[in-house]
């Protein structure tokens, strides 16, 4: 459920970051969240954040993360824009990714090589499910009758960069004035 890969290297709070666009892809991945979240015990509504997919409110999202008097160990980006600009925002504010706080995003482009480092991500090729979709429509204009095959739509797969690693022994709290502050994990 996208966030497996963050807790199988120990981080304990694991936020979210959804579009706050209510589609199915969007609510799916923060059903998936919430749900992985629960099953190992970590459950924590203070970490679900829902923020426009824009890089302007990636950078505001890692802000108001590091900020938070328990600041997440790792977060789940589930949109591309949002992540590159918390990962540029985390440059900003001096969080050492990953020995600091651990980013998994989500790529339907190549935006997981335009930031350093290069973002681990769940991935999904944008233009092979665009080609897939008009093959079907295609289809179904032609013969109207056949079933629609939709098996293999929508493949993703984790692709494992540098913006993930083991849970931090200290976690940083960072306040708006810049002040570091350090958190128990």
């Amino acid at each position: 459920g996208g966030v497996d890969p963050l807790i199988s290297l120990g981080p304990k709070r694991i936020a979210l970051a959804a579009n706050e666009t209510e589609d199915g892809a969007h609510l799916a991945r923060l059903d998936a969240y919430r749900h992985t979240m629960k099953a190992h015990g970590l459950a924590d509504e203070r970490l679900v954040f829902r923020v426009p997919a824009r890089r302007l409110d990636g950078a505001q999202l890692m802000r108001k993360m590091m900020s938070l008097s328990l600041p997440p160990t790792a977060v789940y980006i589930a949109d591309p824009l949002t992540a590159e600009g918390a990962i540029n925002e985390a440059h900003k504010l001096g969080v050492r990714i990953p020995d600091e706080l651990s980013i998994l995003g989500f790529d339907d482009t190549d935006t997981r090589h335009a930031v350093y480092p290069t973002m681990t991500a769940i991935c999904q090729d944008s233009s092979e499910l665009g080609q897939l979709a008009y093959e079907l429509l295609l289809r179904q204009c032609v013969l109207p009758s056949t079933p629609l095959e939709t098996n293999g739509l929508g493949k993703a797969w984790l692709e494992i960069n540098h913006t993930t690693g083991r849970v931090p022994e200290k976690s940083i709290r960072i306040l708006p004035n810049g002040e570091r502050l350090a958190v128990a994990v």
